[in-house]
């Protein structure tokens, strides 16, 4: 992360950044990927627990497109809980719902770390029940 402790950024800008990370989270929720990208910068990474590494957001967007379409054939919902901002970092407790084909339900419970750039998140990390994705997942 590229602020260090204690900077601040203005309250419009930490406000623009929380609804950046709604817009994120409607778009992917609505399976809207050109509009989930376009919230993004070209070279923003998205880190992961089950990878614990940083990878490009163009591949987790095709990945989660062509992953969770199939199973989710209503799609994957998004409610945010709660959002947490502060200089060019915001927070998001977050659930993830749906049913897959097989009509089992996912329902996980995760935090992500989201990093603005720009008024675009340049990097994202998510921690979520990894056991419970790896049921539904495999």
């Amino acid at each position: 992360m590229s602020s260090p402790v204690g900077t601040t950024a203005s309250t419009g800008t930490v406000e623009a950044n929380k609804g950046t990370v709604r817009a994120l989270f409607l778009a992917l929720t609505e399976r809207r990927f050109a509009d989930a990208a376009g919230l993004l910068t070209p070279d923003a990474t998205w880190w992961m627990l089950s990878r614990r590494q940083p990878i490009p957001i163009a591949l987790w967007l095709k990945g989660y497109e062509r992953q969770t379409g199939p199973l989710f054939p209503d799609g994957l919902r998004f409610e945010l809980l709660t959002l947490t901002a502060e200089a060019d970092r915001v927070a998001a407790q977050a659930k993830c719902l749906g049913t897959t084909v097989t009509g089992q339900e996912y329902d996980n419970d995760y935090h992500f770390l989201f990093e603005f750039e720009g008024g675009l998140v340049r990097a994202a990390w998510e921690y979520g029940d990894t056991v419970h994705a790896q049921e539904i997942f495999g």
